[in-house]
């Protein structure tokens, strides 16, 4: 991956990591070789490093991988939910009314914590992927 798109995923990727951001990455699994586990990205250095929680398949339950080794998940603006579409009407109340500030973060917020990819990452890079129906349940 190249410096500035390695640059680009990591500053639109960091938002969605306090609300649980889901990666899968290959581990080596002594009975079954090279298997890709879904894990719950930890951080994202600025230097690319990704560390992701593993449940059960590291001592630690810690694994580091780079961002090029990774598949990310989120959500594509199309699977927006009847709920969620009704929060963000009630945020931005009238259509001739201006968003204010507040008003701007509450959506960003929303569109984060909700896993929703408005920035088009799942079209413009092939570590960003659509994320399944269930793939985010357990996590709120």
């Amino acid at each position: 991956m190249e410096t500035n798109d390695k640059n680009y995923m990591i500053k639109n990727l960091v938002p969605y990591i306090p609300y649980g951001l889901i990666a899968k990455i290959e581990i080596w699994d002594e009975e079954k070789g090279f298997i890709k586990v879904q894990s719950q990205v930890q951080e994202i250095s600025l230097l690319g490093n990704v560390r992701v929680i593993l449940d059960d398949y590291d001592r630690d339950n810690l694994a580091y991988r780079v961002i090029g080794e990774c598949e990310f998940y989120l959500r594509p603006l199309s699977d927006i939910t009847k709920e969620e579409q009704e929060i963000l009407n009630s945020i931005t109340a009238k259509p001739r009314d201006f968003i204010t500030l507040d008003s701007a973060k509450r959506i960003i917020d929303l569109m984060h914590s909700h896993r929703l990819d408005y920035r088009g990452l799942i079209e413009r890079n092939s570590v960003v992927k659509p994320a399944t129906e269930d793939m985010y349940k357990d996590i709120r």
